[in-house]
């Protein structure tokens, strides 16, 4: 098994697995709006109704309704694409957006989505690419959500790992940090409740 793709952080031709595009268009009630980080115009891996390639530069560009990212994993290339998920929700062009990384929780652009719902992932992800087909990665996942159906993130993901939802979205002015994090842990002792046999 040749896992040296996933820790080389100059590769960047991962496509997300299959069923797991399943799941994500069945989130998005059956379709997904755009793909920022398509592989091909003429042959794209996920099933959206619009791509970017890495040459129109899916940063620079709009995003719009029901967006699924699975953003390149270089460091070069991960913040820019965060950075922009998080300026597209926040501005209302983008409706909802689904944003699969790496679940490396001490770097900058991760902590820039701590006030987003999440779903860290259990088990190892079966990345695809062209010289690799279906080897687990040697890291963990999560995926970020930006959108406000919070209910609807925590029920339908749970399954797939464990869910951390937080409905105030991004802090606005006046924000109640104590308030949240009261909430929050209520959400978690329920959902650990929900969980016991």
């Amino acid at each position: 098994m040749d896992n040296s793709l996933h820790f080389s952080s100059g590769e960047n031709e991962n496509y997300t697995p299959i069923s797991f595009l399943i799941r994500v268009c069945e989130f998005f009630g059956g379709d997904i709006d755009l793909d920022p980080c398509s592989n091909s115009l003429e042959n794209p891996h996920c099933p959206a109704r619009l791509h970017y390639t890495k040459a129109l530069n899916g940063v620079e560009l709009p995003w719009f309704g029901n967006v699924f990212v699975n953003p390149p994993y270089s460091r070069e290339s991960l913040k820019p694409f965060v950075d922009k998920a998080i300026q597209e929700f926040e501005e209302g062009r983008a409706k909802q957006i689904l944003v699969l990384v790496p679940a490396r929780t001490d770097t900058k652009w991760h902590l820039s989505l701590k006030d987003y719902s999440r779903c860290y992932l259990t088990g190892r992800l079966k990345f695809e690419n062209p010289a690799n087909k279906g080897n687990s990665a040697p890291f963990p996942s999560v995926l970020f959500y930006l959108g406000r159906e919070f209910e609807k993130f925590e029920r339908y993901w749970r399954p797939c790992g464990e869910v951390l939802t937080n409905s105030s979205a991004t802090p606005k002015p006046g924000f109640d940090r104590k308030a949240y994090q009261r909430e929050y842990m209520r959400r978690k002792r329920q959902s650990l409740l929900e969980s016991l046999p």
